[in-house]
């Protein structure tokens, strides 16, 4: 009987297992397939330059913002040009620090609200399920998204922490940070919806909702949602 139960236990460790590969293996489609779409709806910064700072505020004697220095901002956007120029960085190819873990809803702080809002139409059930069934964070294996174009992939972890990350010299082409969400599906497995969250710049920052459709056998960004914006 011990020996029975011994081997139903493996069986059952060993299901729950493929299921879980079989559950990453999907979510790695989607986001393979999806990738590339992504500028198209986030607004990747593609320039040849690297992230400027913020321009400089202007404040009157009473220490009241009153507007920003146009004029500094124009010399400080010349100096960064020519330094970058200088380096010699190839700029064919933009690098994207990403996030190496698909993180979970509380990232976005989502709410029942999303489950009935007007604006996600058919993805009721799937925000639904967000809300309700929420999927644990999980590793991202960078090498493992694949379909990439002119943008080369880095882990985070590579870079300076917090605002730093805005404020070193690469001898790159260096194009901010994106955060992915879990992927949640409805129950035909032919919709779905993923959260995005893309940080440009000291003071750029964008959290959005992707939904998604699989067309002739490949999934398409087909609606979006900005959820917050800094």
């Amino acid at each position: 009987m011990k020996r029975i139960l011994f081997i139903g236990l493996l069986i059952t460790i060993f299901s729950c297992q493929n299921e879980t590969s079989n559950e990453i293996d999907k979510e790695i489609e989607v986001i393979n397939d999806i990738f590339l779409q992504l500028p198209e709806y986030i607004q990747f910064y593609n320039f040849s330059l690297p992230i400027p700072p913020p321009p400089p505020p202007i404040y009157n004697e009473k220490g009241e913002f009153v507007g920003i220095d146009t004029v500094a901002q124009l010399e400080i956007l010349d100096k960064i040009e020519k330094e970058f120029k200088a380096r010699n960085i190839d700029t064919s190819k933009i690098v994207l620090a990403v996030f190496d873990t698909l993180v979970n809803n509380d990232h976005f702080e989502l709410n029942e609200s999303y489950a009935v809002d007007t604006i996600f139409n058919n993805y009721h059930s799937i925000t639904k399920s967000i809300i309700e069934n929420e999927k644990a964070p999980m590793k991202l294996v960078l090498n493992d998204i694949v379909e990439t174009g002119k943008y080369e992939l880095k882990s985070y972890s590579e870079f300076p922490s917090g605002r730093e990350i805005f404020s070193k010299k690469y001898d790159f082409n260096f194009s901010g940070v994106i955060t992915l969400s879990r992927v949640y599906f409805n129950n035909r497995n032919d919709k779905a919806v993923i959260f995005c969250d893309y940080w440009c710049g000291i003071d750029c920052w964008t959290g959005n909702a992707l939904f998604l459709e699989k067309i002739d056998g490949k999934w398409k960004i087909v609606n979006s949602e900005l959820l917050w914006i800094a």
